[in-house]
C-alpha cells in the first residue's frame, strides 16, 4: 500500500522545472504576488509536495520543488 509520506518516494519521476524555494520567491516577484520562503516550504509540507535535494549543495541540504506543483498550491489558496 501507497503511503503519501513527505518527502515522496524515489519512484516519483522528476519533473524538468524544479527549483529552490528562494528561486521560486524570485519567480513570484514580477506577478506582484510576493511571499516568504518559509511560506513555500510550508505549501509543500502541507500539500505533501515532492521534493528532492540540490545537487549543487555540498551538505545536501538545501530542496528542489516543482514550479509548477507550488503554483497550484499557490492557486489553491486564493480567495
Amino acid at each position: 500500500m501507497f503511503n503519501p509520506s513527505y518527502p515522496a518516494p524515489a519512484s516519483t519521476p522528476r519533473p524538468d522545472d524544479l527549483v529552490t524555494y528562494e528561486q521560486f520567491t524570485l519567480f513570484m516577484e514580477p506577478s506582484g504576488h510576493t511571499l516568504t520562503v518559509r511560506t513555500a516550504q510550508r505549501w509543500a509540507i502541507e500539500d505533501r509536495l515532492p521534493t528532492w535535494p540540490d545537487p549543487a549543495d555540498p551538505r545536501r541540504r538545501r530542496q528542489l520543488v516543482s514550479v509548477s506543483d507550488l503554483l497550484v498550491a499557490h492557486r489553491d489558496r486564493q480567495s
